[in-house]
């Protein structure tokens, strides 16, 4: 049986990461679990990249964390769990730095140039 927390992910962002991400996603036409899906499926399909790989958890020194959660679907979640595992990476991480990409380029890192 799985619980309601299975059926998100939360991590902890910066407030300005979140509110610019929002912004990006809503200008795209996704809701921000919509996107992180969309990432999450294309990292499963095609691996992960230099770019989600960067190992960095720092935050400006005056920003404010907040807790943020994605909704996502149990399995697909699982198996994200699974290739971070195999990756020696964390899932937040990877995330985060997708939403920064996103946030900074105002596209999805993926899309074609």
């Amino acid at each position: 049986m799985s619980s309601r927390n299975d059926k998100y992910l939360a991590l902890r962002v910066g407030s300005e990461l979140k509110e610019d991400f929002q912004k990006f996603c809503k200008n795209k036409g996704y809701t921000m679990s919509k996107a992180v899906q969309i990432y999450i499926k294309y990292c499963l399909e095609n691996g992960f990249t230099s770019y989600n790989i960067v190992e960095t958890d720092k935050y400006d020194e005056d920003d404010t964390l907040i807790s943020v959660s994605i909704n996502i679907d149990i399995e697909l979640r699982q198996k994200f769990s699974d290739a971070c595992k195999e990756n020696d990476i964390s899932m937040s991480i990877l995330v985060r730095n997708f939403m920064k990409e996103c946030a900074v380029n105002n596209k999805f890192p993926f899309d074609k140039k």
